[in-house]
């Protein structure tokens, strides 16, 4: 009886939404990944490089480099540090342990799957 009690308290509906987003997103993911990547349809490439090329400009490429920065791992990792710092700072440990799970699961992820479709 203690075990369900215990079990209860740990699923929440933050938990349950969290895990159904992330059901619903690894679906659309793999949807895309096998229509683009592994079939090499190229129909949702070639209307982005469409849709890029007619604001291509100086001006245009800077403000995507620098967006392109944001999610980059130069600025994520030093950033998820920060975070963890401050949060330790403020003996918030479980925020700290979050944020640092998140931060290098996610540098993970993209490092394998950049490696795997090579884009």
């Amino acid at each position: 009886m203690t075990a369900k009690k215990g079990l209860g308290k740990f699923i929440t509906l933050r938990i349950i939404l969290v895990v159904a987003i992330f059901v619903v997103s690894l679906f659309l993911f793999v949807g895309i990944a096998d229509e683009i990547v592994l079939e090499k349809e190229s129909g949702f490439d070639t209307a982005v490089s469409n849709v890029v090329n007619t604001i291509d400009s100086p001006g245009a490429t800077s403000f995507f480099q620098t967006i392109t920065f944001f999610g980059s791992s130069y600025f994520l990792l030093p950033a998820y540090c920060v975070l963890v710092l401050y949060f330790l700072l403020r003996r918030k440990w479980k925020m700290a342990i979050d944020i640092a799970i998140i931060g290098g699961s996610s540098a993970a992820i993209l490092r394998i799957l950049k490696s795997i479709f090579q884009r």
